[in-house]
């Protein structure tokens, strides 16, 4: 099956046509470096007007989901939004619980009752409630208490591989950097980007389950230039990148792929 294409060559040819179906691709980075622009236009890209049993399930923990934004990428595309957005099952839970709920009982029950086609399952950010519990756990039980969590969204990610499997969707899983990345972008943004290991939010399940693994970063702020580092993939080869820019029509390919040193030799000396 064809992956997903994102419509930027330089971020398809990254990725090798876009992101992968019957597994789980996790996106990472920074807030504001296209993470959420990113699973719009996999959406828009990906839909059919002439199917109607084609859907994309969105579970959204932050309440981040611009309607705005998304109606004026469709309708830079020429798409009638009315009708994409009839396609598009968004849901906004509010705690971890209902998170679970709606991956693992309720979202198979619609698909069953419904007869749908999920092209699309996404989640976004797949660790906000999770992080949110924790934050009040005394550090001493901190530990005990995240692996406690870490098995609840196990949980969701085996309901999310089995759907898609059964469908042959595409899962993506939008998440955070980790402190430790965090911390490092402050000393320096080429050490946090360029990691040779991922460094996020979600847990070693998470990381392992993942067949396609894409870092997002700013490059050049005053230029408004991103980078999308790919970290993992299960065909392609790692450690490149393809950078872009955020535009009124989402995400616009600049240049890539490249390696790093391709990268790092490209850029002007300072």
């Amino acid at each position: 099956m064809k992956p997903l294409s994102l419509g930027s060559k330089p971020l398809d040819e990254l990725l090798g046509g876009g992101f992968l179906r019957k597994t789980i691709n996790t996106i990472y980075g920074n807030p504001g470096t296209g993470k959420t622009t990113m699973l719009y236009q996999t959406i828009l890209e990906a839909y059919r007007a002439d199917d109607n049993e084609q859907v994309f399930l969105v579970c959204e923990t932050e309440r981040g989901w611009s309607q705005r934004r998304f109606k004026k990428m469709a309708e830079a595309r020429g798409l009638d939004f009315g009708k994409v957005w009839k396609k598009v099952i968004l849901a906004d839970v509010g705690s971890l619980g209902e998170q679970t709920k709606l991956i693992t009982k309720k979202w198979p029950q619609m698909i069953r009752e419904n007869g749908w086609k999920p092209e699309l399952l996404a989640v976004d950010s797949f660790v906000n409630h999770y992080h949110g519990q924790l934050l009040n756990v005394p550090s001493k039980f901190l530990a005990c208490k995240a692996r406690e969590l870490q098995g609840r969204l196990h949980v969701q990610l085996n309901s999310l591989m089995a759907m898609a499997e059964e469908h042959g969707s595409a899962v993506i899983i939008i998440t955070w950097p980790s402190c430790q990345g965090l911390e490092s972008l402050k000393k320096d943004w080429r050490q946090n980007l360029f990691a040779r290991k991922s460094s996020f939010i979600g847990g070693r399940r998470l990381e392992f389950m993942s067949k396609l693994i894409l870092h997002l970063g700013v490059v050049d702020r005053d230029k408004g230039t991103y980078a999308a580092f790919l970290e993992k993939h299960i065909e392609r080869p790692t450690s490149r990148l393809s950078t872009f820019r955020i535009t009124d029509r989402g995400i616009e390919g600049v240049k890539g792929p490249m390696t790093i040193e391709e990268y790092l030799n490209d850029r002007p000396s300072t």
